[in-house]
């Protein structure tokens, strides 16, 4: 292993007209030990824009990835030739990041329209002199420029400041268009990084065939209790237009997970025919991934289009249709494939049926009465409270909302819900037998919904004392 500098060029060299070239200060480089030769090809790691991609902007620059360093005198245009119709593009500027593995190709003049091009490599090789094996791809261009910025859709981690993220989980980012996934393979471009110890943490990266989702999992578990950082930014799209930046913040539990997601009520529900205007909601036991729902849909004979936003700390799901339901209709919805935070995929599909109603319904639920009533006293300690409302409430709402507390210090209950088949009536069952002598209260903080998604009217603040 040797360390040398090589003079490029030397003192008193001239060009054709006698000008004398500008002498470099060298360039210096360490060679591997005599037992260790370079006699592997590079192979081509990445294309940019890819394979069959379509729709490319005129403006898109080309970006070849290969496994090692390559030779910079070995890439022109001719080694990485950019040809469509009659055109051949001719580069204004090549350009190598700091690893020497990536290359940047920007064309002299817009590429042509509407234009099947193809991307041919031969004649590169490593500094070593190992050619890499020729390659051809095509995309297509669009009618136009593209100047759209990509941005992230949706990340498997999407509740800022979101607790307890199980050590095991494998991130995933949803981008609005295909993405450079060399852009992404740099490991500050796209990234976990923990807030605590000021480092990235390791990991691998993987994506999509369409290059809209990316993946990255980190080569250790997560640190548990550690305060870490989901990232992405500096990335481009196919046609080089850098994405808008994007960072979550979340904290890590002191467990994995391994168990799959599970889904424990659904919206509508019960044997009355829900409104038109009923929102569908499904609500799982434990977080779940916003890059998991593709298979989450509704159909009525066919498919029927719907968005899929999470909310309550991404446990409920929403189906919402594009237009209004249809009276009298039939609908089916199926739920399968939903991911856990860590990516355990639900073990079964879901699907429930539900039958509209011939209109909308346009007033809100209200609580008719609570059993015990209010100021009751001599209830026995293993009383399960209902209360009654006025329409069908949406189950989903209801835990966390209506709620059995200690009225002394408002502690609440620990209970499991159940409803009654019309979905009016709701039945509260405490995990244990409550204390005698003690006054408890039923409370609603406004949030229990009907099916269209209304909250209750009237809040309840019932109390009973136990005899």
């Amino acid at each position: 292993q040797n360390f040398y500098r090589l003079n490029s060029p030397a003192n008193g060299l001239k060009d054709t007209d006698g000008n004398f070239v500008t002498a470099s200060s060298g360039t210096y480089f360490y060679t591997e030990p005599a037992s260790v030769a370079d006699n592997t090809a590079p192979t081509i790691t990445g294309l940019a824009p890819s394979d069959t991609s379509t729709n490319i902007g005129d403006n898109a620059v080309i970006q070849v990835g290969f496994s090692e360093r390559v030779n910079p005198l070995t890439i022109n245009g001719t080694s990485i030739q950019v040809t469509g119709g009659a055109s051949t593009v001719v580069p204004a500027s090549i350009s190598f990041d700091g690893t020497g593995q990536i290359v940047t190709i920007t064309p002299l003049l817009p590429l042509p329209l509407n234009t099947t091009m193809t991307i041919a490599i031969a004649g590169v090789t490593d500094t070593a002199g190992n050619a890499v094996a020729g390659q051809s791809t095509t995309f297509a261009t669009g009618p136009g420029s593209d100047t759209t910025a990509p941005f992230v859709t949706a990340s498997s981690v999407d509740t800022l400041n979101a607790t307890n993220v199980p050590q095991n989980t494998v991130f995933t980012v949803n981008f609005s268009k295909p993405m450079n996934i060399l852009g992404l393979l740099d490991p500050t471009a796209f990234y976990v990084y923990n807030n605590n110890t000021g480092l990235y943490l390791a990991s691998n990266r993987s994506f999509s065939g369409d290059g809209r989702t990316a993946f990255i999992n980190t080569t250790a578990s997560l640190p548990a209790g550690g305060f870490l950082q989901l990232g992405a930014f500096s990335a481009t799209d196919l046609n080089g237009n850098r994405m808008t930046s994007y960072a979550i913040y979340f904290t890590v539990s002191a467990v994995s997970d391994t168990v799959p997601p599970t889904v424990q009520l659904t919206n509508p529900g019960g044997t009355v025919n829900p409104p038109i205007n009923s929102v569908i909601h499904v609500l799982f036991d434990k977080s779940v991934q916003a890059t998991s729902l593709s298979q989450a849909t509704l159909a009525a004979g066919g498919a029927v289009p719907v968005t899929t936003p999470l909310s309550n700390g991404d446990r409920t799901l929403t189906l919402t249709p594009n237009a209004p339901l249809t009276p009298n209709t039939s609908y089916t919805a199926t739920v399968t494939g939903v991911k856990s935070t860590a990516g355990v995929a639900m073990s079964a599909p879901v699907v429930f049926n539900f039958t509209t109603a011939a209109g909308a319904q346009l007033s809100g639920t209200a609580p008719l009465s609570t059993v015990p009533a209010n100021g009751a006293s001599g209830i026995p300690t293993n009383v399960t409270p209902t209360v009654t409302f006025s329409t069908p409430v949406d189950p989903t709402s209801v835990s966390g909302n209506l709620t059995l507390v200690v009225n002394a210090t408002s502690v609440v209950v620990p209970s499991t819900y159940s409803f009654s088949a019309d979905f009016k009536t709701v039945t509260i069952t405490p995990n244990a037998a409550l204390t005698g002598a003690a006054t408890y209260r039923i409370q609603t903080n406004g949030v229990v919904t009907d099916q269209t998604g209304r909250n209750q009217t009237v809040n309840i603040f019932n109390t009973f004392t136990v005899q």
